[in-house]
């Protein structure tokens, strides 16, 4: 049998016609893309990731030690989903704000670290069927002691604004996001505490005087619309509750321009400041 010239054959099979060069020059471009792809994979990961610590096992014990309030997503490391993109929405606002809160990952199934990952996610009785889950660890909470146990959020993991919604109140921090102001905010959540008529009244009042002090656009316009929302408030207490539905309806419907989806998600964002947000008491397993 006549042998064939090695510069015809190729893991075992013939390619007529190609020289060692032209298999080389095929191979080095395709070694380039490679390294393209990559690049361009990390880049972006580590662009989306802005403003998100990850954790692992070893360091898990170091950095959630009580001296910091941390919100952290549990979540398959190949999740690239709605409720990874709104987690990293509301990373990226609270690391941009002043709130003393530091966002968190632990990635499961991570190639060579799936049984460390495996490790956390016994002693927090998480199931991976369950992932994604977002727990928040309150500064004080420790390991060793049921005085400060982390909390669940069981909301909506797709929006960024009713995660950060939420996250305000279980912690008392401010990240306000567009069409919400820190004073008429924190006033708004006074309602929460005290839902009687003459509550709803004087905050009302004491509104609409914080508002006369907002000059600057577009500021005066979000003030304009805390007042009004405080003023309907006072005969209508299930009022927020009905406009958030009306206003929700109308951000999804495909015939709503596009300008005018704009002014609505602010004041839908407004809104959330008088959300009242059950907060779960109901622990994870002790760490």
């Amino acid at each position: 049998q006549k042998c064939q010239s090695p510069a015809h054959i190729t893991s075992g099979r013939l390619i007529p016609g190609r020289s060692w060069s032209d298999r080389l020059s095929v191979m080095a471009i395709a070694g380039l893309l490679l390294l393209l792809a990559s690049f361009l994979v990390f880049s972006h990961v580590a662009a989306v990731d802005r403003g998100l610590v990850y954790v692992d096992n070893l360091s898990w014990d170091k950095l959630i030690d009580g001296s910091k309030t941390w919100f952290i997503r549990v979540d398959n490391v190949s999740n690239y989903g709605d409720e990874n993109v709104a987690f990293l929405e509301v990373a990226l606002r609270v690391a941009s704000s002043q709130a003393d809160i530091i966002m968190g990952g632990l990635r499961i199934g991570e190639k060579n670290f799936e049984t460390t990952t495996d490790i956390i996610l016994d002693r927090l009785k998480i199931k991976k069927e369950d992932l994604p889950v977002f727990l928040l660890f309150p500064k004080g909470y420790s390991r060793h002691s049921n005085a400060v146990k982390p909390v669940v959020y069981h909301g909506n993991k797709k929006r960024m604004g009713e995660i950060l919604s939420w996250l305000k109140i279980a912690t008392g921090e401010f990240m306000g996001i567009n069409g919400q102001l820190k004073e008429l905010d924190a006033l708004a959540m006074t309602i929460q505490q005290d839902s009687s008529k003459e509550h709803r009244q004087a905050a009302a009042e004491e509104a609409q005087t914080l508002a006369l002090k907002i000059t600057d656009v577009p500021f005066k316009g979000y003030a304009e619309y805390y007042v009004r929302v405080f003023q309907k408030l006072v005969d209508k207490p299930e009022y927020v509750a009905a406009e958030k539905k009306r206003l929700k309806k109308l951000i999804i419907t495909p015939l709503t321009l596009v300008s005018q989806v704009e002014a609505l998600q602010l004041r839908y964002n407004t809104l959330l400041s008088f959300q009242h947000t059950v907060i779960s008491s109901k622990p994870t397993a002790e760490l």
